[in-house]
């Protein structure tokens, strides 16, 4: 990981509750290294939001866009690391012919609606 450090700063107490409130969800010190790395960029980010902005609704809803967006890519990179994992605990177990259909099979259990795998939908 960077030296983007783990602990975010306080906001300044003038800082509206709600600002602050939905600042302290973007906090990643209690996540995997791998994971706080993705998560790392959209604090910095937030801190931006909500030091350089007004205190207004719209800046609260500008960070809870942002906590929705940092929430999925903390997900998808949860769910890489679980993949990683499962394909690593086979290597282990000795399971050294992996087929690329075997793969597939990991993938459809990791997205499981054919659309976002590109394997179907309308035509």
């Amino acid at each position: 990981m960077n030296d983007t450090p783990k602990l975010l700063p306080e906001l300044s107490p003038m800082t509206h509750p709600a600002i602050r409130a939905t600042f302290s969800w973007f906090e990643f010190g209690h996540l995997p290294d791998a994971v706080a790395a993705v998560s790392a960029p959209f604090a910095e980010l937030a801190l931006a939001v909500a030091t350089r902005s007004p205190n207004s609704p719209e800046t609260t809803h500008a960070l809870r866009a942002l906590l929705t967006a940092k929430d999925c890519a903390v997900r998808a990179a949860i769910e890489q690391d679980e993949l990683q994992a499962e394909m690593q605990d086979a290597i282990d177990l000795g399971e050294d012919s992996l087929r690329p259909d075997d793969l597939s099979a990991i993938e459809r259990e990791a997205i499981p609606n054919p659309e976002a795998r590109g394997e179907g939908g309308a035509e």
